[in-house]
């Protein structure tokens, strides 16, 4: 911490040198170095002095007057050499660590997409072989449901040839009736909405898994197992029915 002339006054405009009152340059003289060897200084510390010594003997003010006054080329000398052994930040300092700063920032975004791409692949995968796992047991379950409600559209006709042949009053007929069709209705809704929502996440986990295949070396795999089931197909090993919906599996995969 640099040593302040207590006689330096900071006014508007600049510094006022309070030993003469006269403005002053204090990087240019001795305000903001080795004050106590400034002239100006040393005179008014002199003058203050002389106010308050008149009566001391004359040999003591002598002596006080003897203080050495360094020239102002050595303070100078001596600023300068101070200033030389601070590290001073150039231009480019600043440069460098703002785009420093910046590519750091961006290489931190590229990790976090390199650890989110393989999550998100070990998921896309992980819900593909949860899709084929279940797969034949969803498609059993809703056939078993169409099954369910054939029966039950087959059970009307069956009460309508019952009224009709005379078998059953109109009374039992109704009952019987509407307790058939409020099953139907139910087993329709909720066959269509989880025949729709199967649709849905299939084609959503194809998608997911598809975008995974097309980075890396299943997507080869895809393409050469659509050429063998052209083969296959050509030399009828495989019907058209199962050749159509593995083609539109596999193409589903590949895009």
């Amino acid at each position: 911490m640099r040593a302040v002339c207590p006689l330096l006054k900071k006014v508007e405009g600049g510094y006022v040198c309070g030993a003469v009152d006269r403005s002053v340059n204090p990087e240019a003289w001795y305000c903001f170095m080795d004050y106590p060897s400034c002239p100006l200084y040393i005179n008014y510390i002199r003058r203050q002095r002389g106010q308050v010594t008149q009566g001391v003997p004359q040999a003591q003010q002598t002596q006080a007057a003897t203080t050495e006054v360094k020239p102002l080329v050595t303070v100078t000398q001596q600023a300068a050499t101070a200033a030389a052994s601070v590290s001073v930040s150039e231009p480019e300092d600043e440069v460098i660590n703002r785009l420093r700063g910046i590519l750091e920032s961006m290489q931190g975004r590229v990790k976090d997409l390199d650890e989110a791409w393989r999550s998100y692949e070990g998921k896309a995968t992980a819900a593909k072989g949860e899709l084929d796992k279940n797969e034949h047991l969803v498609n059993q379950y809703l056939l078993s449901l169409e099954g369910i409600k054939a029966n039950l559209e087959e059970s009307i006709k069956e009460l309508e040839y019952r009224r009709e042949a005379g078998m059953i009053d109109e009374s039992s007929y109704g009952k019987a009736r509407e307790y058939v069709e409020k099953r139907l209705s139910s087993i329709t809704q909720q066959l269509n909405e989880m025949r729709e929502a199967y649709g849905r996440i299939q084609e959503s986990i194809l998608t997911h898994y598809r975008r995974i295949l097309s980075e890396g070396t299943e997507a080869a795999k895809v393409k050469l197992s659509l050429a063998k089931l052209e083969e296959l197909y050509r030399t009828g090993r495989v019907s058209k029915e199962v050749y159509e919906r593995i083609k539109a599996q596999l193409t589903m995969m590949g895009g």
